[in-house]
């Protein structure tokens, strides 16, 4: 009977937990700090969000703190009384119908519009949670599944509330994205298709998932999630711009906005808003490294200009710079995502999808031209999954360090002039590729700091249930 056993564990060797059958998989060996540590993070998430609320109405009211909020905002006033998109406006990156969602937010007082898309991005990283949760962190143990979705969701909190009160709606594209793309890896194509053309709609770098689907053969999701793209467009366009103005802004749209950051980031020589320090995305780092493009030369320059000017080592011209953005952008893609366009999606396992999902959902990081402070969020599917298949162990103690490194980068101007995010996240998602194609071995004994700490918790526990009785 032993000799029985070792074999059936020795079977199992240099798998991954995450991969094991559901008979044999591991799970976290003390529940009851995996409790301490959900409850912990549901209480300090709602904590939190309802803490910065009033930050974001401020921020709003009074246009401070970098916020977007007041720019959307006025767009949406200035399409509801002249009948035209507002130029120059940031909404003018996204689709022509978006302009059209901003009037129904305008129509409230501004206050009350910053507190009520306040509370809808508050509900799209909670959603995006419990996707991550339902989606992402299938075939293991509930105890692990909460334990990798808790440390993931209080890593990544900071930057969701930084993007909340910043008005941003990164959040709600997250929460459809990575919905959209699990309902159909569970064989709903529709309403999967239908939360991925949403997701696409309000932000367009999910388009980056329906080519995934693309080559894994989901037809039916793709047509259902293209149709949804051009139905809601189409819908909230007529309503706002009527059939001529439809076809006017469209256009308008295409030959000004559509592909105008990566044209100005790889054309324009002087000073772009878009090469600022702040902007993570591998265009705008490479160009800040690479070129001498809109380096001042004036002496008082702000913290951002100055580490501009420091990290602008190189010399090339835009034809060497669209050279060697498209040399790394292919290089990317063949190393982080070639593995895993190999098989198709009839073919593709349970635990296989939940990780192309999350590689696909960080890869918007990297291909986006714009990368603000509080995209890295999408990297939260990538991070639950190197700590359920770490769970504290190596893997998910280097995943952790390295993430508290780069957020901790953000205080240093010239980590940030260099790209400190985009490799930092890059490493991740390499892990990610390492640790669903290496054979890993069976997860070290669980540390003696854990042992103690969760000893005296449930000593603590044991004492409470005797006082009690």
């Amino acid at each position: 009977m032993q000799s029985s056993v070792k074999t059936n564990q020795s079977e199992h060797v240099g798998r991954s937990q995450i991969d094991l059958p559901a008979e044999d998989r591991l799970c976290s060996r003390y529940p009851t700090y995996s409790r301490i540590i959900w409850w912990a993070m549901i209480g300090l998430t709602l904590a939190l969000l309802i803490a910065f609320c009033p930050v974001a109405i401020i921020r709003a009211v009074n246009d401070q703190g970098g916020t977007d909020f007041p720019e959307f905002y006025d767009a949406g006033k200035h399409l509801s009384e002249h009948g035209v998109t507002k130029p120059g406006s940031m909404a003018a990156y996204y689709l022509p119908s978006i302009d059209a969602l901003w009037v129904i937010v305008a129509s409230m007082p501004l206050a009350m519009a910053s507190c009520v898309w306040y509370i809808i991005g508050s509900v799209g990283w909670i959603g995006s949670l419990l996707a991550i949760h339902k989606y992402i962190l299938v075939d293991m143990d509930e105890s692990l599944r909460r334990e990798a979705l808790a440390v993931a969701a209080l890593v990544t909190l900071p930057l969701a509330l930084d993007g909340l009160c910043l008005g941003a709606f990164h959040t709600l594209m997250l929460w459809w994205w990575i919905a959209g793309l699990g309902r159909v890896s569970q064989g709903r194509d529709i309403s999967g298709g239908i939360l991925l053309g949403l997701a696409v709609w309000i932000k367009l770098l999910p388009a980056l998932g329906i080519a995934y689907l693309m080559l894994k053969g989901k037809w039916k999701a793709v047509i259902v999630a293209g149709l949804s793209v051009i139905v809601v467009n189409g819908v909230l366009c007529m309503s706002a711009f009527g059939p001529r103005g439809t076809r006017d802004a469209h256009v308008a749209w295409m030959n000004r906005d559509a592909a105008g950051t990566i044209a100005l980031l790889l054309n324009e020589e002087g000073g772009v808003a878009e090469q600022r320090v702040t902007n993570q995305s591998m265009l705008a780092v490479l160009r800040r490294v690479l070129t001498q493009f809109g380096v001042s030369s004036d002496l008082d320059l702000n913290w951002m200009d100055a580490a501009r000017n420091q990290a602008a080592i190189g010399h090339v011209n835009s034809a060497h710079l669209r050279l060697v953005y498209v040399a790394f952008s292919g290089t990317l893609l063949l190393l982080l995502i070639g593995p895993f366009l190999r098989d198709s999606g009839r073919t593709l396992s349970a635990t296989r999808w939940p990780t192309e999902i999350a590689l696909v959902v960080a890869s918007s990081l990297w291909f986006s031209p714009i990368a603000p402070s509080y995209h890295p969020i999408v990297m939260a599917p990538v991070l639950a999954i190197l700590f359920a298949r770490g769970s504290f162990r190596p893997l998910g103690i280097l995943a952790l360090a390295l993430w508290i490194l780069a957020m901790s980068g953000h205080a240093w101007p010239m980590a940030r002039a260099f790209g400190h995010v985009l490799w930092l996240t890059m490493i991740l998602g390499g892990m990610l590729v390492w640790s669903s194609t290496r054979e890993m071995q069976v997860p070290a004994p669980i540390p003696v700091w854990r042992k103690r700490i969760v000893g005296r918790v449930e000593k603590w526990r044991g004492g409470l249930g005797a006082t009690s009785q």
